[in-house]
């Protein structure tokens, strides 16, 4: 059984209780304040890895909402929140047409992937020139590396090692936040 079909029940719980529940909360204020400034309005929105649709509520602005994860579990969860269309997908290989989606978020998706880089090649090809993408990855600090120890294989980044892998994509940082555990950034895809 994967990891995420085996949390998919118990995940929503896990992550409201002290101290994820603190850890959630400083992210969602976070990737909130970045998405007042992603323009949500009539956008086709693309969120991958939404697990159990944590992060749906925040974008419901968008007139298109395409959630898509690859735990059938997971999605079955989203599902409750009632916000947009559920997919199962793979994360570095999605079935959607190059330059789809206005804006692309992924939220807790870039630490548990081992090739980080054809993640974010993915993410700039289906999100359209100018388009945003809010995303989340982990840090180097003591409290990652302690659940690299528990088991999870964390990919774990500071921001200029981030920064460095983003400069090989067509994704440029606009503004970014810095949580207990993670950054959140929001990147605008470039004209090329």
């Amino acid at each position: 059984m994967k990891l995420w079909d085996f949390k998919a029940n118990i995940y929503d719980r896990m992550r409201s209780v002290f101290p994820f529940g603190f850890v959630r909360q400083q992210e969602h204020r976070n990737i909130t304040q970045l998405l007042a400034d992603v323009p949500l309005v009539n956008a086709r929105v693309l969120d991958v890895g939404t697990g159990t649709g944590d992060i749906l509520p925040l974008i419901k602005g968008g007139s298109e909402i395409i959630a898509a994860d690859a735990s059938f579990k997971m999605l079955r969860q989203a599902r409750k929140k009632q916000i947009g269309k559920l997919v199962v997908a793979d994360c570095m290989n999605l079935a959607f047409r190059s330059r789809s989606f206005d804006v692309v978020t992924t939220i807790g998706l870039v630490e548990y992937q081992n090739d980080v880089t054809t993640l974010l090649f993915e993410l700039a090809r289906v999100t359209r020139p100018g388009g945003a993408v809010v995303m989340t990855f982990s840090q180097k600090r003591m409290f990652n590396r302690l659940r690299n120890l528990l088991g999870h294989r964390l990919s774990l980044f500071s921001m200029d090692e981030f920064l460095k892998l983003l400069n090989t994509t067509n994704l440029r940082v606009k503004k970014s936040h810095r949580s207990f555990i993670q950054y959140q950034i929001y990147c605008r895809k470039l004209y090329v």
